[in-house]
C-alpha cells in the first residue's frame, strides 16, 4: 500500500487558492462570456457613492429592475456601485440604454471591476443596502 503525502496536497491547494484570488474567476467568466461566448453587450449602470443624487438614483434603479426583472451582478468599490447585466447581441437593449445603462467593452469591464467586490449575483438584481 502506498503512503499518501499531505504536504504536496496542501501546498497545491494553497497555490490554487492564491491563483483564484488574483484571477478573480467570476469577473473573468463574465469577461469570457462577453468576449468569446454568445455575443453579448455588457451594460453597466454606475451609482456614485456619497453624492446628493445617489439615493434618488438607487430608488429609480430599484423600481426599474423590479419592473424589468433584469438579471446580473452588482459590484461595489470605494467610489461607486456598479450594476452589470449581459444582453445578447440580437436583443436591442433600448429600454436599458434609455434608463442610463451604458455599454462597455469586455476589456474595460474587466479593468474597471477588477478591484471592485462582487456584492450580489442573483436572478433579479437587488439594490446594495447601505
Amino acid at each position: 500500500m502506498k503512503k499518501f503525502n499531505l504536504i504536496p496536497l496542501i501546498v497545491s491547494l494553497v497555490l490554487i487558492g492564491v491563483l483564484a484570488y488574483f484571477i478573480k474567476p467570476n469577473k473573468l467568466l463574465t469577461y469570457a462570456k462577453a468576449k468569446f461566448g454568445v455575443k453579448n453587450h455588457i451594460l453597466i449602470y454606475e451609482v456614485p457613492k456619497n453624492t446628493d443624487g445617489s439615493k434618488a438614483m438607487k430608488d429609480k434603479l430599484e423600481i426599474f429592475l423590479q419592473n424589468r426583472g433584469i438579471s446580473g451582478t452588482a459590484y461595489e468599490s470605494n467610489e461607486a456601485e456598479y450594476y452589470v447585466t449581459l444582453v445578447p447581441e440580437d436583443t436591442d437593449p433600448k429600454t436599458e440604454m434609455d434608463f442610463g445603462f451604458v455599454e462597455i467593452l469586455p476589456e474595460d469591464f474587466y479593468r474597471k471591476m477588477y478591484d471592485a467586490k462582487q456584492v450580489y449575483f442573483t436572478r433579479t438584481l437587488k439594490i446594495i443596502e447601505n
